[in-house]
Formats: C-alpha cells, structure tokens, sequence
C-alpha cells in the first residue's frame, strides 16, 4: 500500500468518523478543504479502491497521429538500413515535417531503433523502452485474462506499440496475436518448447514479414532462427539463411546496423567451426574484430572473446577479458569472472582461478564447477575433479546441457586415464562422437579422434589450437624424440596452454614416459608427474562392492577372502573423499564399545594389507590418523557417474543416449550390497546406496512405461526385486 493511497484513506475514515466540520478536519489533517472533500466524494462512489484513482493514460498532446507513425515505421520495415536523416528527407517529400528526435522516439517506441551502443543481444525486446502506454495496456490486458477475455486482451496488446512482457504474451493463444506480437512472444519461449517446434513457428514468421515487405522485423526473426539452427546443429541451414539476412541488409554498412552485421559474422563464424571450415571462420572472426572496433563497447569484446574461445585462442580471450573488466561495470565484471577463471585454469595458473572463482557469490552455475573441475585435474586431485564434474552436470540447464555433457565426459576420460583406466577413458571419449556428430560439434568430434589416433583428420584442423597441441602430441608419441615433445610444450608455453597440456598428457601420456625413461624434464608440475599414469609403482585398486565383493589391482583380478568386518572397513576407506581418516571415527564405528580397538585395528590392516598384497606405506598409522597413499575406485562411483549422465541427456531429450547410460549403472548391481555388515557407517552406506537405486530405477520405468514399453519396464523391476524389495512401488507401477 503506498503512502499516498494509505494518507487518503486515513483521512476519509477520520472525518466520516467525527464531529468535526470538513473544512476543520482539514485544517487538522494539513490539506486542502476541496482535496478533502474531492475524497469523500471518491470513497462514497467506490469505496476504498477509488481512492487510488491512478490517472489514465493520455496520449501527449505534441505526438503525431498513429497514421504518420505507422508511416515512418513502414519506412524503417522496408528499408533497415535507413538513417534518419534518410527518413526525414523522404517524409519532406510527403509534406510531413518530423525532427530527427521525434523519428528516432518513434523507431525507439516500436522497436525498430537497433541495438543499444553499450550491449548486445539477441532479443530486440531488451531494447524496447516499456512506455506509460504499453504499462497501463499490459495491466488492463492482465485483467482481461484474469476475466476469461482472452480475445479483448488480445485486442489490447495488438494496439500496443511494442509488449516487453512475455507472461502476458503466453497467455494469449497465436491466432489472436499480430505477427509482431507472435515474434515478442517468441522470445519468452526460447528453450521452453522443443527447439524443432520454435524453428516451425519462426521460419513461418519471418517468410510472413518478408511477403509483407516487413524486412526490419523479417530481420529480427531470422537472428532467432539462427539461433534455434545452432542449437539443433545445422550449420549448413544457418548459412544458407545468413546469406539471405545479409542480402536484406544491403551491401552498404551503416553504423547503426554494426551490431546486427557482427551478430551474422558471429554466427557465420560458428556454423563454419561446425562444419570444420577453419579458413572461412577465421575471416568471419577478423569481420567480427574490425566491427568491434566501432562499438567498442564491453558487451561487444566479451562475444569477440568468447569467439577466440572457439579457437583455442586463450591468450587473446584472457587479454580482452582483463581490458572489458577494467571498463564495465560491476554486474559485467561479475558474469565475466567465471570466463576469466576459465582462462587461467587453461593457463595453468590454477590457484589464481580458483581465487577468481571464490569470489563469484554464486553456487548454481554449472560453468563454474567444471572450470574447478578442471584446476583441481591440473593440480593432481582426480577424485574432487570427478564429483565437480558430476556436480556442474547435475546443475546444467537444459539449454546448454549438450556442451557440458562434452566437457564433463572429457574430464571423467581424463581422470580415468589419470588412474591408468585407458579403457574406461577411451570408452568415455568414443560414448558421445554420435551424438556430438548428430548436434554438428564436429570441432569436438575431431579433438576426441585426434586423441584417439583416428586417421583422416581434416585440413585447417590445425587453426583450432587445441587440436594443433593434440596432434603435437600425438607425434610426440609416435617418434618417441625428445625434440618433439619439446615443439609440443614450447607451443602451449606460448600459446598459453599449458593447462590444457596438463590435461591432455593424461591422455596421451606416452611422449612423458618416454622423456621419463631417458631421465629428462618433462616442464611438468609435481602434482601431474606424481599420478599414476605416470607413476607405474604406485598401485591403483577397484573394489567392486554393488554385491559380493570383487577387488582388481592394475586392472588384475585379486583373489581375496574377506570378513564381513574386513570388507566393511575396506569400503569406509575407499568411500572416504581424503586420503586420511582420524582414529577415533574409525574405533567409534567399528569397535564402539571395545577397549581393545587399537589392536583390532592394527591387526585388521595386516589382513587387508596381505589380502590386497599392498606395502606397508602406502596404508599406515601416523599421529593418530590413518593415512592411504594408493588410489581406489568403485563400482558406485560408476553407478553415480552413469546416472549422472543419463539425468542430464534425459533433459536435453536424447532419450536413446539416456537409456544407454541408464541400462549400464543398473548393470553394475549384482546383489545386495553391505550384507552381514552391521557397523552405523555400513548400515548408513547401505540405505543411501539402496535409496538411490530403488528411485532411479522407478524413475526409468516411468519414462520406460510412458514410451509404451511396458515389456521392459517389468523386466528391468523383476531383476531389481532380487536386490531392494519394491512390492509396494511395483504395484503402483505396473
């Protein structure tokens, strides 16, 4: 309730409610006798809510009619590279006299003045003032809906110059909407309808405009459908249809129109990446720079800098960044932050990103943890890196799910080889060449062949720095000569690319097993060299628990007996996120009330030491703590893993990759796991495993039954009944 509206009712109810005579009350109150009495006059006509008595809009009394705007507007639609000057000029023909300031009012009012000199977008709605006009109609429209006048709203809104407001806009079914209206409406629904569906409506739209000779608008929807085409990964459509824009366009370049003429390039640029056309990318990115050079506006040099990121250009990505952080403005440094971060971790200067990232007060963006995921790689922590990895997934939105599925799984390849799983991370890099091929990343495609030494890898490929470091890499590792692992860190020196050296060696470790071997530097930090891929004497173990228990060391079987107290204690180290665990949690769950639990325990490390054929130092008591110098893996950790995946290629609609990953974690149970293990942690453990997999698999039965496979949704809960009894759900279910 505003102050105003409360002082009015306050006042009314004090003289209605008194002796006093008006104009005494309103001499008490401080006002007006006539304002007092225009009040009263007000409530006892319509009671509180009159007294609010909002003024009605009127158009001013100096605007040109509706018939001369909708004449200069036709004028901007038919011709978008009209100046103003132009416009006036030919309005003098037509005996109409308008200032420069009232034609750009007008283009301003109706969405046709361009972009804003300090940012960018996609969404010319974003540069639309919301005028008096357009708010009281959008309120009275919002009343019409609220009464069931759905066409009347419609009416409303259509009359409107522009409406910013896209809540309003989803209310109203299309055929009651102007085209105008149905492209603003469009905006607000990007990502929220299937992107094949959004490409229908807005190529119908933008043929519509053209038939109409409405080419400034015709503009503005071919920009959307660009950028629905990206997404659906059709790169040769989109530059079929960025040709057409420009065409509309007009050879001559007008300074008003540089951000619509950078937006194209822009997009130019990133079909061609797609389509792996480095040369006519790389002239499209030289288009953008000059362009940039006109707005020199912050919101301009962070698309160039993303852009150089399509490259692998991180040295004048960082550049750009640290010039737009000196010169935006608070919101601007804090959305950049995270860019910058990313740019120093693939620098190697992992501990300035993750002070950078420390100071972004924002915990959903899933960028942001696979740029820590990708420091922590860096710096030797390989399980951290993993659950990151998992973490950022889990917080993708759907938009840019596919993007991340492909980092995410580069990084989990990276890990796995880091343990010396080379199968798991081949498998990992080998999973998603299909569905990258399928959305046209074919710039991801060829990074994960050139690490896999897949022939036939195309010409220019090399622009792409990234790549370039790869295959340096992979000659490194085929001629075995010093000389040229050394071309090979001497270009990510240079380049500043050192970070992703780091992360690439792990893939291609054998240039640094040979410089190794012959006793030479590697310019590798001791974190890196300390990993097992590069360190064969340190022993690497995968216990299998999702049921009876099987442990492999280096990838061989171990034949093992283990008590139920042994596996138990065996499982809560290898669980355990540090290398170190204090003693007394360790006697509080396992011997609580015993006063013999030093002894237990050092006598349960000799069995697990001789049953695991593991050296003394690398799991012994120090300083009252138990510390674990190997490294271990697990079958739940898979099972996460893969779930993760399969959560986050279900929401970006790719059913038939989901239920891949789905069907593989469901795989690794092979009974009930934690059976005759009665410790707190053990029982805990237990609960939380069971949980997890009695809610995925209902989960994936649903999306099974709403598919019409009812078969395969029984089968899968039979075979899940021998592990967690799901009567109860599997009658709901079934």
């Amino acid at each position: 309730m505003s102050i105003r509206f409360k002082k009015r009712i306050e006042a009314v109810k004090s003289y209605l409610s008194g002796d006093k005579s008006l104009r005494g009350k309103a001499a008490e109150l401080g006002i007006h006798y006539n304002t007092l009495l225009r009040w009263v006059k007000w409530y006892n006509g319509g009671g509180e809510e009159e007294l609010r008595r909002k003024r009605k809009y009127r158009r001013p009394w100096n605007r040109v009619s509706p018939d001369v705007e909708e004449r200069v507007i036709r004028m901007r639609e038919k011709n978008p590279n009209l100046t103003l000057n132009e416009t006036r000029a030919l309005l003098d023909k037509q005996g109409l006299e308008l200032s420069i300031k009232g034609i750009w009012n007008i283009w301003k009012r109706y969405g046709c003045a361009g972009f804003e000199r300090d940012r960018i977008s996609n969404d010319f709605e974003d540069f639309v003032p919301i005028l008096p006009e357009t708010r009281r109609g959008i309120l009275v429209a919002n009343e019409c809906v609220k009464q069931g006048k759905i066409k009347k709203a419609a009416e409303i809104l259509n009359a409107l110059p522009s409406c910013p407001d896209g809540k309003i806009l989803e209310e109203i079914p299309d055929r009651y909407l102007t085209p105008k209206r149905k492209l603003e409406k469009l905006s607000f629904l990007f990502g929220k309808i299937p992107y094949t569906q959004y490409r229908r409506k807005v190529k119908n739209l933008r043929e519509e405009f053209l038939n109409e000779g409405y080419h400034y608008s015709a503009l503005w929807a071919g920009i959307k459908e660009i950028l629905v085409l990206e997404w659906l990964g059709k790169p040769k459509e989109q530059l079929e249809l960025i040709k057409e824009l420009k065409q509309i366009l007009g050879k001559e370049r007008r300074c008003l129109n540089t951000p619509l003429w950078f937006t194209l390039n822009a997009s130019e640029f990133i079909a061609h990446i797609r389509l792996m056309e480095i040369e006519n990318a790389v002239c499209c990115l030289k288009e953008c720079k000059k362009l940039s050079r006109t707005f020199s506006s912050p919101s301009f040099l962070r698309d160039l800098a993303t852009l150089y990121s399509y490259l692998g250009y991180y040295r004048e990505m960082g550049t750009l960044l640290e010039k737009v952080l000196l010169i935006g403005d608070v919101d601007e440094k804090k959305s950049l932050s995270s860019s910058l971060a990313y740019v120093k971790s693939n620098e190697a200067d992992y501990r300035l990103s993750i002070r950078i990232l420390k100071n972004i007060h924002s915990s959903d963006d899933a960028f942001t943890f696979f740029v820590k995921a990708q420091c922590y790689l860096g710096r030797g922590r390989i399980e951290q890196a993993k659950e990151l990895a998992q973490t950022g997934l889990l917080k993708a939105k759907k938009m840019g799910i596919i993007g991340y599925m492909s980092t995410a799984s580069l990084i989990l390849a990276e890990a796995n080889s880091a343990l010396r799983e080379k199968q798991k991370a081949r498998l990992l890099l080998l999973r998603y060449i299909d569905l990258l091929k399928k959305l046209g990343m074919n710039e991801a495609v060829v990074s994960r062949e050139v690490i896999l030494n897949k022939p036939g890898i195309p010409e220019g490929a090399k622009k792409i720095r990234t790549i370039h470091l790869a295959l340096l890499l992979r000659n490194a590792a085929q001629s075995g000569k010093t000389s040229d692992y050394k071309k090979a860190y001497q270009f990510a020196k240079r380049y500043k690319l050192l970070g992703v050296f780091h992360r690439l060696v792990l893939l291609i470790p054998e240039p640094v097993l040979k410089m190794l071997k012959k006793g030479k530097g590697t310019g590798l930090p001791r974190a890196i060299l300390n990993l097992p891929v590069f360190r064969t004497d340190v022993p690497v173990y995968t216990i299998k628990f999702l049921g009876n228990l099987i442990v492999h060391k280096n990838q061989q079987y171990l034949k093992t007996k283990f008590t139920p107290k042994d596996t138990a204690f065996l499982i809560y180290i290898v669980s355990s996120r540090a290398k170190t665990i204090s003693l007394d949690k360790i006697y509080r769950n396992f011997w609580p009330q015993s006063k013999s639990s030093p002894r237990n325990l050092a006598h349960l490390l000799v069995r697990i030491r001789k049953s695991l054929r593991l050296p003394s130092h690398y799991l012994y008591i120090k300083e009252n703590r138990l510390f674990f110098d190997c490294y271990f893996t697990t079958d739940y950790g898979e099972y996460r893993e893969h779930i993760v995946q399969a959560k986050a290629l279900l929401r970006a609609g790719e059913w038939g990759f989901a239920k891949r990953e789905y069907l593989q974690a469901f795989k690794l149970f092979r009974g009930e796991p934690f059976r005759k293990m009665y410790d707190d942690w053990s029982d805990d453990k237990r609960l939380e495993v069971l949980f997890s997999y009695e809610t995925e698999v209902l989960s994936f039965t649903k999306e099974l039954r709403a598919r019409g496979k009812d078969k395969e949704a029984k089968k899968l809960l039979k075979k899940a009944e021998r592990i967690v009894p799901l009567e109860r759900e599997l009658n709901a279910t079934l």
